[in-house]
């Protein structure tokens, strides 16, 4: 019989967490599952370390492959998934007992596409954060579901905390998309625009370890144009597809596509906007262009009333300069 739950673990260079991880999986008190590991062309013990766990537990399966990165990672998984639900876990986080058992319980007596749940995250040094949680259920239609995307004020944008129909995924096509950062937003985005019905109850039975030495967390120099080039490519697809198909909601993309452009100016003063002169200067007219959105909506971009003014205001280079100053004197 093909297992309920198909559990997809992306892996690279992890053989310092990986075990944890792999035993809270095996811990779960839901134990009808496969465990597909993706072996993504680890260097360390990483592949060996999958090896021997599929050696002790038949339901854990190993794929090893070239390196080719974690959205074709977890394509893979999915494609060789035989479960009727899909689960995906990072091969450094943590998960508490009954997390599948929940999702999978609230998932079927909703009749949802989408399960989900919430998280708590965890520094290096063992401080919590995300750590507020109501424990309340909510059953959102499609719309809702597509605005608490957007919003993100009951869902975060993780595939992590969430259970998917393997039908569900097949019949609209929905796959990572390989080479873009973020991934996970663009997946999601796409799950809750398809899904009829979707739950979420705020309970955290995910502990996502932040790192900060972590490659997905951090933007070196050489890096700066692929994360620019990845972010617009993202936030500009969300708003155009919301603008065609969920009108009354262009607001909340454009809200998400704010913040995302001050935080992809906050990259660019970091280093220097040097061979990135265009992305600088379209982030800036997209800002100007929507400078009312941002005065309503001032407490969601964690600047104060004088940088917005000076950010929307002044001349682009009036701005840059300034933060680049400020940079110095702090």
């Amino acid at each position: 019989m093909n297992p309920q739950l198909s559990i997809i673990i992306p892996i690279y260079q992890a053989e310092k967490y990986l075990k944890d991880c792999l035993n809270s999986v095996l811990a779960q008190s839901f134990s009808n599952f496969e465990m597909i590991l993706i072996d993504d062309g680890s260097t360390d013990k990483s592949g060996k370390i999958c090896d021997e766990y599929a050696h002790k537990d038949t339901r854990i399966k190993v794929i090893h492959q070239k390196n080719g990165g974690q959205a074709l990672a977890r394509n893979v998984g999915i494609d060789a998934s035989l479960g009727e639900y899909i689960g995906f876990v990072d091969n450094d986080d943590l998960l508490e007992p009954e997390m599948f058992k929940m999702l999978i319980k609230n998932m079927e007596e909703s009749n949802a596409d989408i399960s989900a749940c919430s998280f708590i995250q965890k520094d290096e040094n063992g401080n919590i954060a995300h750590n507020q949680h109501s424990y309340i259920k909510y059953i959102l239609s499609n719309e809702e579901g597509v605005k608490e995307i957007l919003s993100r004020e009951k869902l975060d944008i993780y595939v992590w905390t969430k259970v998917y129909k393997k039908v569900f995924l097949d019949k609209h096509k929905i796959r990572f998309e390989s080479g873009k950062n973020d991934e996970d937003i663009l997946f999601n985005y796409q799950a809750y625009t398809f899904a009829t019905t979707s739950v979420v109850e705020d309970n955290p039975l995910y502990i996502y370890n932040h790192r900060e030495s972590s490659a997905s967390r951090t933007y070196p120099k050489q890096y700066l144009e692929k994360y620019l080039s990845g972010t617009l490519y993202r936030v500009n697809k969300i708003e155009n597809l919301t603008e065609q198909n969920y009108p009354e909601l262009t607001y909340l993309a454009k809200r998400q596509k704010i913040i995302y452009c001050i935080q992809m100016l906050s990259s660019i003063i970091q280093f220097s906007k040097h061979n990135c002169e265009h992305y600088f200067l379209a982030i800036m007219c997209y800002l100007k262009e929507n400078r009312k959105q941002i005065f309503k909506d001032k407490k969601y971009f964690g600047m104060r009333y004088i940088g917005l003014s000076i950010l929307v205001l002044a001349p682009p280079n009036v701005y840059y300069y300034y933060r680049r100053i400020k940079r110095i004197l702090e």
